[in-house]
């Protein structure tokens, strides 16, 4: 089905997104300064 695997591919491309957001909120975070 088309339309499931075009769904499965947004979903992952909206999570990778979803993930890089969290790592940069995470790196402006002054205790992973800290840290690093």
């Amino acid at each position: 089905n088309a339309s499931y695997m075009d769904f499965n591919s947004t979903r992952a491309q909206l999570e990778k997104e979803l993930l890089l957001e969290d790592v940069l909120r995470i790196e402006d975070m002054p205790s992973y300064r800290l840290l690093c």
